[in-house]
C-alpha cells in the first residue's frame, strides 16, 4: 500500500496524482515522490496529507493524460480501497 500511486481530488475539485502514505477507515494519508522519498528515508519531509477516502482514486493512465486538458469524470474513475489492511481498524 504504502507508495501506491493514486489519482486525488482536491479541495478546488481538481485531480492530482500522489501516492499513499497510509491509511485508516476515516482518511488516506498522501504525499507526492520527492516527499515519499524524503519519509522513506528517514528524513526531514512535509508531513503527508489527509484525504477523505471517497476523494481516492486508483491511478488510471488513462485518465492521467486528461489532467489539465479536460474536465475528469470522476464516475468513471474506482475508488481506491486499502487492499493491505482489509478493512481493519486503526488502533
Amino acid at each position: 500500500m504504502r507508495g501506491t500511486m493514486v489519482i486525488v481530488r482536491d479541495f478546488k475539485g481538481e485531480a492530482l496524482v500522489r501516492r499513499v502514505w497510509d491509511a485508516d477507515q476515516k482518511v488516506v494519508y498522501i504525499t507526492d515522490d520527492q516527499q515519499l522519498e524524503q519519509l522513506v528515508a528517514g528524513k526531514d519531509a512535509l508531513m503527508p496529507v489527509g484525504f477523505p477516502p471517497e476523494d481516492v482514486f486508483e491511478y488510471d493512465s488513462g485518465i492521467v493524460k486528461l489532467i489539465g486538458r479536460k474536465s475528469i469524470d470522476w464516475n468513471r474513475l474506482k475508488r481506491w480501497k486499502d487492499k493491505a489492511k482489509n478493512s481493519k481498524t486503526r488502533t
